[in-house]
This record gives C-alpha cells, sequence and structure tokens, in this order.
C-alpha cells in the first residue's frame, strides 16, 4: 500500500527551512528562530517514522547514505567550488589549494567545517545520519515503556554532555541527545494522533491554541535562550516543543499551497545551497535597494531570503531535469543493447 504523502509536514519543513535562512541572514528574530528551528526538522522525523516503511538494516543504512550522506558530500564538493576556487580567483585570480582542514571538514565536520568551508549548516547531515541509526535502534527494539524512558533520559542529560563537550566537536555530536529527544517526541506525537483519532480534529481547527503555544514558547526563549546544540535549561524543551505545536496546528491552514508544497520537497536541496548562495543574494537585495529604494531592514532581510530559496529552488529544478534527461539516456541505451 502506498501511503499519502502529509502536505502538513512539507508546509513544516518549508517553514522549518525559511526560518533556517532567516536565522543565517541576521534576521532581527534570529534569537526566538534558533530555539526551535533545528528541533522542527528533527520533529519532522521522529514524527514520519512512526508507522513508517519498515526497511531491513542493510536497506536502511543503504537508503541513508544514498539520501544523507552522497548529498552531504555533493554539497560540501559543491561549496568548496565556490568558495574556494570561484570566489577565490575572483579576488586575486589564483585557485586555492584543498588541504587537510578542508578534508577534516568533510570527513569530521565540526569545527573544521566551520572554520575551512562556506558551508557550515552542513553539519546537520553527519549528526542526522548518526541520530537516524540511534533512533531506528529505540524504535525497533525497544517497547513503548522503555521509549519513554529513553525520552526521559535524553533530555536528561543533554545539558551536561553539551556542558561535557562544547562548541563545534566531531560531527557536532553535542546535538545528539537533544535531537534524539525531539525525534521521540515526534514520534510520540504521531502515536497518540494514530490513537486518538479525535485528538487531530480537535486541535487542526484551533488556531487560539496554536497562537497561545508559540507565543508561549516565544516567552520561554526570552527568559531561556538557548540553540539545539548550546542549551541552558531545560525549559528549552518545553518551550521548542510548544513552538512546534503551534506551527503543526497552523500548517492545515496551508496544506493545499503549491509554494510551500514545493519548497517543502526541496528542502534538501535549500539547506545544502542556501549558506554559500547568501552573498549573492545580498549582493542582488543590494542591487535593488540601489535601484528601486527600499530602506526597511525588516523588508530586506525578507528580499534576501526569498531571493536565496529562489536561487536554492531554481538549481534544484534545473538539476532535476538534467537527472531525469541522463537517466533516460542511460535507459534508452541500455534496452538499444539489449535489442
Amino acid at each position: 500500500m502506498i501511503m499519502e504523502r502529509d502536505k502538513r509536514i512539507d508546509v513544516l519543513r518549508a517553514w522549518g527551512i525559511f526560518l533556517v535562512i532567516a536565522g543565517h541572514s541576521g534576521s532581527p528574530f534570529s534569537g526566538f528562530i534558533y530555539t526551535f528551528h533545528m528541533p522542527l526538522f528533527f520533529f519532522i522525523t521522529g514524527y514520519l517514522r512512526y508507522n513508517g516503511k519498515v526497511y531491513s538494516w542493510r536497506s536502511f543504512i543503504a537508503k541513508k547514505i544514498k539520501s544523507v550522506l552522497v548529498p552531504y558530500v555533493i554539497f560540501w564538493v559543491v561549496s568548496m567550488l565556490i568558495y574556494n576556487q570561484i570566489k577565490c580567483y575572483m579576488e586575486s585570480h589564483t585557485l586555492a589549494t584543498i588541504g587537510m582542514n578542508e578534508l577534516l571538514g568533510l570527513l569530521g565536520g565540526g569545527h573544521w567545517l566551520a572554520d575551512y568551508s562556506n558551508n557550515f549548516p552542513l553539519w546537520y547531515f553527519q549528526l542526522y545520519f548518526i541520530a537516524c541509526i540511534c533512533f531506528e535502534i529505540v524504535v525497533r527494539y525497544f517497547n513503548k515503556i522503555l521509549q519513554l524512558i529513553f525520552l526521559i533520559v535524553t533530555a536528561v542529560v543533554t545539558i551536561p554532555f553539551q556542558n561535557m563537550v562544547p562548541g563545534r566537536p566531531v560531527f557536532y555530536i553535542n546535538v545528539l541527545p537533544a535531537a534524539l529527544t525531539f525525534m521521540m517526541i515526534g514520534y510520540g506525537f504521531k502515536y497518540l494522533i494514530d490513537k486518538d483519532l479525535h485528538l487531530y480534529d480537535k486541535i487542526k481547527g484551533n488556531y487560539a491554541i496554536a497562537c497561545v503555544l508559540i507565543a508561549l514558547g516565544w516567552k520561554i526563549s526570552t527568559i531561556n535562550y538557548g540553540d539545539i546544540s548550546n542549551i541552558v535549561s531545560y525549559l528549552y524543551f518545553f518551550g521548542a516543543t510548544c513552538t512546534i505545536m503551534g506551527t503543526y496546528i497552523f500548517a492545515n491552514l496551508f496544506i493545499n499551497n503549491k509554494l510551500f508544497q514545493n519548497v517543502g520537497k526541496n528542502t534538501i536541496y535549500i539547506l545544502g545551497l542556501h549558506f554559500p548562495l547568501l552573498e549573492v543574494s545580498v549582493s542582488m537585495m543590494v542591487y535593488f535597494i540601489a535601484n528601486i529604494g527600499i530602506t526597511n531592514t525588516f523588508v530586506q532581510n525578507l528580499l534576501v531570503i526569498l531571493i536565496d530559496l529562489f536561487l536554492c529552488c531554481g538549481l534544484a529544478e534545473l538539476y532535476k531535469i538534467i537527472k531525469g534527461l541522463v537517466v533516460a539516456k542511460l535507459k534508452k541505451g541500455t534496452q538499444q543493447n539489449k535489442e
């Protein structure tokens, strides 16, 4: 049986990636955004895993390598070409060399990826791969009681673990407990919805509750600020979850919006490409300012985000077209050889 695509999740992905770009582009709301935008993506993973298709371990690992690690390597190569080669040549008419620090960024992430590439957000792919394997073990082999205990334990150990492994360690591993916590929250939330179908009916149109939840999440973020790699209070989990729940309810308003659906389906490309393209987006925004006279800083920031999204989605669609043509040509060649 083919499962119908959950359009709410595409909307959430679209909002999530919009907020990622907003945070990286210096939005005045970055402080609030950083408290929940990455937890949202881990929540989505857990949500989709409940009642999802179960693969053999061999197929599961192969699928994650293909969908996570292969794109990671491709995005890293593209980033190095844009930042270390094209930009360097334009500035000094010489090509930059890719040394050991750059390769350590590819293999181990962490501070090498931050200091020697122009695409630090790629840390997500490395950590996400590790988190998915750990999460799959819990889902497959732990019963509901043990899963609940695991959720509590990962939340409790997050702050001590991040204090023990601060900064930007290898694989950004200090994010792992928090990532697993939000995966389990998403998984548990979907379990509750499937167990009581009336629960979704009760919350899906209750936008007053959604506003209260988001306001509560924002208020907690102003008192106990933190991001997923630097959590300073356990209230962080409550605040981020409140905001995620609020956005989940609001997503129902936009499930038929084609723009959000398209952005949501291209999230992986946008996540991998948006940071190297930010400079291009800012340059284009400056051009618009000079010719149109936009002076409001909020509008300027919004323009940068929209330009970046447009460029990333355009490249994603171009890649899909080229890939389709290549695959079709290979199939045609194989068929002709058989004949």
